[in-house]
């Protein structure tokens, strides 16, 4: 499941993705800014995590609507 933060890295590798020609040869890459900080935001190393940001407290309304579209789906998950 990709949360906000997530989309948020996704967002901001693919901008600077745009901005780097991606033709150039690994040597060259590498020594460019752009491509220096799309690595730091899409290498996967558990030791770089980016610090928590506060999760919003979804209104009590959402909840209840995804509890209940959760329990029909596992309802016709058993019945199919």
């Amino acid at each position: 499941m990709i949360d906000v933060l997530d989309y948020r890295m996704l967002r901001d590798a693919g901008l600077l993705l745009d901005d780097i020609d991606q033709n150039l040869p690994l040597e060259e890459l590498s020594v460019m800014t752009e491509w220096q900080e799309y690595v730091s935001i899409v290498d996967q190393n558990p030791e770089d995590t980016m610090p928590e940001e506060p999760q919003e407290e979804t209104c009590f309304i959402v909840r209840v609507f995804r509890y209940i579209i959760n329990f029909f789906k596992r309802v016709f998950a058993f019945i199919f």
